[in-house]
């Protein structure tokens, strides 16, 4: 007696082995037409594959993301590393730098560096190769008390570029560590940038980078003359969400206070 033809498909095991003769599963294909059961058995391999395959490039994808993420960390702490043996800061004792990184990579926007206030520095990333003229770092010495850091840069085309608050701290062996640093009141003319003295309950336009164990943070009574102040370290940074838009030839100066967190 013939099966039913709706039985010929329900066990793909047993329909491989019957259309590679198996005498287990000999009655699957008993009458059946052998040709569409290996058509059937191929289909199935086929999407089978197709999930197997599918899964290995999720893993293998969150394998690479997880790669360039360190690779990316690894990378922005040889930036701080030069930025700071290119400012000529002795490591004779421990060191704190208030930073301010202005990117204009993502928009191939080059700049050129402009003036810088007290013992401040400011360079372009010449340690790059590619993107050393798209990126700009002011660095300042911070201390115990509040002090004002200001410079300039001036954009060689139109564009967008992004803001990043960031710090580096050595010990007196020149070890880094995670030094936290307070910046409050940054202002920009030649550009617009909101929020930059961190008040008001929405504070969305800064992105704050997040450890397993210790965190960026907008910090309430830690202003200068105001409520709030970002504290940040040398792992976590606190990013400006949004694109600043810059004028070809129209300079941007900024300006920002910072001290050493207590």
């Amino acid at each position: 007696m013939e099966p039913n033809h709706k039985d010929w498909f329900i066990d793909k095991t047993a329909a491989f082995h019957a259309i590679n003769g198996s005498k287990n599963y000999r009655h699957y294909w008993v009458g059946c037409n052998k040709k569409v059961m290996a058509e059937k058995i191929k289909s199935w391999r086929y999407d089978e594959n197709e999930r197997l395959l599918g899964s290995f490039a999720e893993a293998v994808n969150k394998k690479r993301k997880k790669q360039r993420d360190k690779i990316g960390e690894i990378i922005m702490k040889r930036i701080l590393m030069a930025a700071v043996m290119l400012s000529g800061i002795s490591m004779s004792a421990a060191t704190y730098q208030a930073k301010i990184m202005i990117n204009g990579a993502g928009d191939g926007v080059k700049m050129a560096k402009g003036t810088c206030s007290g013992v401040g520095s400011i360079q372009n990333a010449t340690w790059l190769k590619e993107n050393n003229e798209k990126i700009i770092i002011a660095s300042f010495p911070a201390e115990q008390e509040w002090k004002k850091g200001e410079f300039s840069f001036i954009p060689e085309k139109d564009g967008k570029i992004y803001l990043q608050l960031l710090s580096w701290a050595a010990d007196d062996k020149g070890k880094v560590m995670n030094g936290w640093v307070l910046i409050d009141d940054i202002t920009v003319e030649g550009a617009a940038l909101e929020n930059g003295n961190f008040e008001g309950e929405d504070i969305s336009v800064w992105k704050l980078k997040i450890k397993p164990d210790i965190r960026a943070e907008i910090v309430e009574g830690s202003g200068r003359d105001s409520s709030k102040a970002a504290k940040i370290c040398y792992e976590c940074t606190a990013d400006y969400a949004k694109p600043i838009l810059v004028k070809a030839g129209q300079e941007v100066k900024i300006s920002y206070w910072y001290k050493i967190a207590p």
